[in-house]
C-alpha cells in the first residue's frame, strides 16, 4: 500500500466515532490490502447507528461502493444473520428490494461493522422515502403499493392464530430487548411514576381525561389478557422500517423500491408492524415542526389515517399514512377479516408508541410524552368498558418525562428557548395558549430543570468548549437550503473549529473528562456541514443534513450533561 492510499484510508477512518471500529476496520484494510475512499455520504435515518459510505478498492480487484454501518452494542452476528434469512427465505423480492451484505466484521467490545451493497447503483440515486415523495405525483399510490408489495409480494404466505393481548404486547416490547425490565429504555422513565408501570392501575388521569394505561395491558394475567384473544397474522417484516430504511430512486419515478438495514428482519411478527411503524417514526421525524394546535387531531388521524387530515401537514407524512392504510385495509378486505386487521393494527400503534417514549437519544421528552398519550389513546380503543365505581384513576404530573439538556428551535415563537420547549397533556385538553405567557412560563421552567452548569450564559474567560456549548445550544439548524444555513450557522463553525483545535490531546478544558467521544462527534458535525455546503448539494440534501446536525447536537449536549 502506497503512502497516498494510507492517507485515503486514514481520512476515511477520521469520521469513524467508534474507536473499536476504528481499529477493526484499520486491521480488515491490512488484511485485505484494501483502502478505504471517503464518499462524502453519510446516512442521517431514525438510527443512533453510524452509516458512512466508501469506495473500497481491495488489492487486484474493482473499487465497490459500500455502505458501512457500525453498530457499537449487541450481537454482532446479528445483523449478518438477519440479512442472509431475509435472502434465503424470499431469494426473488430480495434481488428486487434488498441491500445485499457483502463483508460483516465483529467488534471486540460488542456490536458489529457490516459493509452493503449500495441500493440504486450509487450513493446519490436513492432519496429516503419522505424526502422522495414530494417529487412524485402519486404520492398515495407510492405508498399503498410499496406496502402492498410488502404484504403481498414478500407474504406469498402468511399464519394466523388467536392471541392473548397482554402476552402479544409484552413480547412486541421485550425484542429484541426487554424494555420494561430494570434499566431498560422504558423502565427508566415509567418506574418514576408509581402505580404506571409497576403495580400499574388500570386507569389514568391529567387534566380530568380518563385513559387506559397502556402498561396495564402487558404481559401474563394483566388487564390485556382478560380481554377477548385477537386473530393475529404473523409473517415477514423488516422490524425497523424507518423512513430512512425506505429508498425510492431519485432520477427514476417508477415504482421501485429498497429496503436496507434488516438487523431486525423478522420472519414471525405481526403483519401489521411494519406499516405502522413507517407510519410512527414518520411523525417522529415531523413532530418538532408540526402546529401544536394539531397534536389532537394528528392523534386521532394515526389511530384511523381514513380520518380528515389537516391541510398544513407534510405532504410526506399524509401519503404515508392513507397509502400505507389503504393497503392493508385492501388486503384485510379481500381475505373477510377486516376487524382482526384493525385490532392487529391498533395493538401495533400501542407497542410501536411505547417503544418510541424511550428513544431519549432521538426524541425530546415532549415528543415522547406524545407518544405516550397516543398509546394510552390507542389502548383506550381496545378496552370495551369503563373504570368500575370504587376504581382510582393515577393522576399523572404535567411534566411526564424530565426535562433533558436537548434545545431545538421552537418554530411558534422563531427563537430558541432553552429547556422544555412544550409539555404534550392528553389530547382532549391540547389547547391553544397566549403566546407571550407561554413564553415567560417556559423561560422559567427553563431555569428551573436546566443545571447551572449549562443553561448559563458564555461569561468572559470560558474556554473554547464552553464556547462551543453556548452557541450550538441556540443555534438554528432547520434551514431551507445551504445560503441560509451557512448564515445561522458562521459563529457556530468558527467555535466548533476552536474546541476541536483542543481535542488533541483528548482532554478538554472545562468540557467532559475525555475528549475521545466528543472529538468524534464534532468532527462528524464539521462533515455533516461540509457536505451540506459542497457544490451541487441539493436543498433536499441540505434539509437531511441539518436533521443530522440537530441529532449530533443531541448527542454532544449528552457528553456535558
Amino acid at each position: 500500500m502506497t503512502p497516498e492510499d494510507a492517507a485515503h484510508t486514514e481520512k476515511f477512518l477520521a469520521k469513524v466515532r467508534s474507536p473499536h471500529a476504528a481499529r477493526e476496520l484499520q486491521r480488515w484494510a491490512k488484511r485485505h490490502e484494501a483502502v478505504f475512499y471517503d464518499a462524502h455520504w453519510s446516512g442521517r435515518g431514525f438510527t443512533e447507528a453510524q452509516v458512512l459510505g466508501s469506495h473500497v478498492q481491495r488489492d487486484g480487484e474493482h473499487v465497490q461502493g459500500v455502505i458501512i454501518k457500525i453498530v457499537t452494542k449487541g450481537d454482532p452476528d446479528k445483523e449478518f444473520t438477519a440479512h442472509k434469512k431475509a435472502y434465503r427465505d424470499s431469494p426473488t423480492f430480495a434481488e428486487r428490494h434488498l441491500a445485499r451484505i457483502v463483508e460483516g466484521l465483529q467488534l471486540e467490545s460488542g456490536g458489529s461493522v457490516t459493509f452493503q451493497s449500495v441500493a440504486g447503483g450509487d450513493f446519490r440515486e436513492t432519496q429516503e422515502i419522505d424526502e422522495a415523495l414530494p417529487e412524485r405525483l402519486d404520492q398515495v399510490d407510492t405508498c399503498q403499493h410499496i406496502t402492498s408489495s410488502l404484504l403481498t409480494e414478500w407474504n406469498t404466505k402468511s399464519k394466523s392464530k388467536p392471541e392473548q393481548i397482554g402476552t402479544l404486547l409484552a413480547q412486541l416490547l421485550k425484542e429484541p430487548k426487554d424494555r420494561l425490565a430494570p434499566r431498560g429504555t422504558l423502565h427508566l422513565w415509567a418506574a418514576e411514576h408509581e402505580g404506571l408501570l409497576t403495580a400499574p392501575r388500570r386507569w389514568i388521569s391529567q387534566g380530568g381525561q380518563l385513559w387506559i394505561n397502556p402498561f396495564a395491558l402487558v404481559g401474563n394475567g394483566s388487564l390485556g389478557d382478560q380481554l377477548d384473544s385477537v386473530l393475529v397474522t404473523r409473517g415477514k417484516v423488516h422490524g425497523d422500517l424507518h423512513p430512512g430504511n425506505l429508498l425510492l430512486p431519485a432520477r427514476d419515478h417508477t415504482i421501485a423500491f429498497f429496503l436496507v438495514d434488516l438487523a431486525r428482519h423478522s420472519d414471525s411478527s405481526p403483519l401489521a408492524w411494519d406499516p405502522v411503524y413507517l407510519l410512527l417514526t414518520t411523525i417522529a421525524k415531523s413532530l418538532s415542526v408540526m402546529d401544536r394546535r394539531t397534536l389532537d387531531t394528528l392523534q386521532q388521524w394515526a389511530i384511523d389515517p381514513s380520518r380528515p387530515q389537516e391541510r398544513n401537514w407534510p405532504a410526506p407524512l399524509r401519503a404515508i399514512g392513507v397509502g400505507t392504510t389503504r393497503a392493508g385495509e385492501a388486503r384485510a378486505l379481500h381475505r373477510s377479516n377486516t376487524a382482526p386487521w384493525r385490532t392487529q393494527r391498533l395493538l401495533c400503534v400501542v407497542a410501536i408508541s411505547l417503544i418510541l417514549t424511550g428513544r431519549d437519544r432521538l426524541l425530546q421528552p415532549w415528543e415522547r410524552a406524545w407518544f405516550f398519550w397516543l398509546a394510552a389513546r390507542a389502548a383506550t380503543q381496545l378496552v370495551p368498558f369503563g373504570p368500575g365505581p370504587e376504581e382510582e384513576p393515577l393522576i399523572l404530573p404535567a411534566t411526564l418525562i424530565p426535562q433533558n439538556t436537548v434545545i431545538r428551535l421552537d418554530d411558534h415563537r422563531g427563537r430558541e428557548i432553552t429547556g422544555p420547549v412544550r409539555s404534550v397533556e392528553p389530547p382532549s385538553v391540547v389547547g391553544v395558549v397566549d403566546e407571550v405567557e407561554a413564553g415567560t412560563q417556559l423561560a422559567s421552567a427553563a431555569t428551573e430543570t436546566v443545571p447551572n452548569s449549562v443553561a448559563r450564559e458564555t461569561a468572559p474567560g470560558d474556554g473554547p468548549w464552553e464556547e462551543f456549548l453556548s452557541e450550538l445550544r441556540t443555534v438554528r439548524l432547520d434551514a431551507p437550503d445551504a445560503a441560509v444555513l451557512a448564515a445561522c450557522t458562521e459563529t457556530l463553525r468558527l467555535r466548533l473549529e476552536r474546541a476541536l483545535s483542543t481535542l488533541g490531546d483528548g482532554t478538554l478544558g472545562g468540557g467532559p473528562g475525555s475528549g475521545g467521544e466528543a472529538a468524534h462527534l464534532l468532527g462528524e458535525l464539521r462533515t455533516t456541514f461540509e457536505e451540506a455546503f459542497q457544490a451541487g448539494s441539493t436543498d433536499t440534501e441540505v434539509r437531511a443534513a441539518c436533521r443530522h446536525a440537530q441529532l449530533l447536537r443531541t448527542w454532544i449536549l449528552g457528553l456535558s450533561s
